[in-house]
């Protein structure tokens, strides 16, 4: 009875030891060898690091290849070459260049890069009001071709009814920019006070060049020995435009308005 408890017992203690022994020298990874891809796919998106808007139009370089970024700031490289690390560099305009380099480890290689702008376009279009209304407060004729140059030459005012009634009609809004001179001409001759004021301004800015803000917009003139005082208070919405000499106006509509006497 002894020897047949013994025998299966002593049998189980050699198969334990034999199994250890294997472990040990052979252990098995639980996911198996690391596979090497020798082509792959990178994609990414590009976008802005200050707002995280997708940047459109970033050039992307990678060995030796380049494409842009689309409208959403993505980008995708099909059949590169995994055999070494790669360099990706990104270069797009007012921001600063960046470069990744990334060993692959996977076939479908996913980079998305954050670029650094180099300027502050919020900052520079307040600059760009600020400028506007000091200069339409000095009422001063010699300053008229500064005035001019703050806006595009594309520059055009709304021609809804909103705009041309409390805009146009009483001539505070240029139409167009062959109007800006004449206009703030005869405003300069006529009042002996006006003034630009913006606040409360609701910036826009999609691209690096390209904004937008709803502001408000109250315009004041003055006239004759007894200041003869006349206020339009507008909420009105602004379009802007970088270009190489700076941001310019290029769009104006006038969305609510007050005029008072």
């Amino acid at each position: 009875m002894k020897h047949e408890i013994f025998i299966p017992l002593c049998l189980a203690i050699c198969l334990t030891v034999l199994f250890m022994g294997c472990s040990g020298d052979a252990p098995v990874s639980p996911s198996g060898p690391q596979e090497v891809f020798e082509v792959g796919t990178v994609t990414g998106t590009i976008t802005n690091a200050r707002t995280e808007r997708p940047v459109r139009g970033a050039v992307v370089m990678l060995l030796g290849r380049r494409q842009e970024s689309d409208a959403e700031g993505k980008f995708s490289f099909a059949r590169v070459d995994y055999s070494d690390p790669i360099t990706i560099t990104v270069k797009a305009l007012d921001y600063a260049d960046e470069t990744r380099t990334i060993v692959p480890d996977t076939e479908k290689l996913a980079v998305d890069i954050a670029l650094a702008p180099l300027t502050n376009p919020r900052a520079e279009i307040e600059r760009l009001l600020n400028r506007f209304s000091a200069l339409i407060e000095r009422v001063d004729l010699d300053l008229l071709e500064e005035i001019e140059v703050l806006f595009t030459e594309e520059y055009l005012a709304s021609d809804d009814l909103m705009t041309r009634f409390f805009g146009l009609n009483t001539g505070v809004v240029p139409p167009n920019r062959d109007a800006v001179n004449p206009v703030f001409t005869a405003l300069f001759e006529e009042f002996n006070v006006v003034q630009f004021r913006f606040h409360d301004i609701e910036m826009n800015v999609p691209h690096p060049r390209q904004a937008s803000a709803r502001l408000d917009i109250d315009i004041i003139t003055e006239k004759g020995p007894r200041s003869v005082r006349r206020e339009i208070i507008s909420r009105c919405e602004l379009y802007f435009r970088k270009e190489d000499s700076g941001w310019k106006i290029f769009f104006w509509q006038f969305l609510e308005a007050d005029v008072r006497l």
